[in-house]
């Protein structure tokens, strides 16, 4: 059990870590989502969960996923500081804050309706 949650949080900091990196080398407000991907660890993209195939969904988990190129896993920054997923109900990345405790190292990240929250904002490096 331990192990189990030792690995979930590595991969929720890694991932939060990894999105940081890309904001940078992505422009703001840029024209075309784009998509983002991990090119040393297998390819795989960032990608919000479609789990049985319900379409946007606040809340969704965001996960590393085999590229398919699909609006759920298109992303876009905007000058206000979010990342967004326009072609997917232009659901927020955010750090899940489910039970109120704020800030939570190894919080998983989520799409969600976006709000103006603190953790809706990414800075890259």
């Amino acid at each position: 059990m331990k192990i189990q949650n030792l690995v979930k949080a590595t991969f929720s900091v890694s991932l939060a870590c990894f999105i940081a990196e890309v904001i940078n080398a992505q422009s703001v407000n840029a024209q075309t989502p784009s998509i983002i991907y991990a090119p040393g660890w297998g390819g795989l993209c960032l990608d919000i969960s479609n789990a049985n195939n319900q379409g946007p969904q606040s809340g969704a988990p965001v996960q590393a996923f085999t590229c398919n190129g699909g609006a759920n896993q298109r992303f876009q920054n905007f000058s206000d500081g979010t990342i967004r997923a326009p072609g997917w109900g232009g659901l927020c990345l955010d750090i899940s804050n489910a039970n109120n405790q704020g800030p939570q190292s190894g919080a998983p990240v989520q799409a969600f309706t976006c709000n103006g929250g603190a953790n809706q904002r990414w800075v890259g490096p």
